[in-house]
């Protein structure tokens, strides 16, 4: 019902599908860690504004692996297109992290 081609999704099938996204980093310092849902107009990518998840993540050395969840339920239409962004707002050094970090569709229901 989806796929996959580098970091775009590609929605087949039509309906209502669950969403998880988590990022994961590692900081040595203060962290607010977010992850944003983008859907394709045809003219580009754009920030579904809705979509959008944001987590104070990390505070120093003794702290510092943190994550954010983005959990929603969304229609789409055949041959919708998405993708995810994540950014850390980091008082130093952020680095994401690949274990910890994870995409969920299922769907359509």
């Amino acid at each position: 019902n989806i796929t996959v081609s580098g970091a775009s999704v590609t929605i087949v099938t039509g309906g209502i599908y669950k969403i998880d996204c988590a990022v994961m980093c590692f900081m040595n310092n203060r962290v607010e860690l977010q992850v944003q849902l983008l859907k394709d107009t045809g003219a580009g990518f754009v920030a579904m504004t809705n979509e959008y998840a944001s987590q104070y993540a990390g505070r120093d050395t003794d702290q510092n692996t943190g994550n954010s969840i983005l959990t929603t339920a969304l229609t789409f239409n055949d041959g919708d297109i998405i993708k995810f962004t994540a950014h850390g707002n980091a008082d130093g050094t952020a680095i994401l992290q690949v274990i910890g970090t994870l995409l969920s569709i299922s769907g359509p229901y």
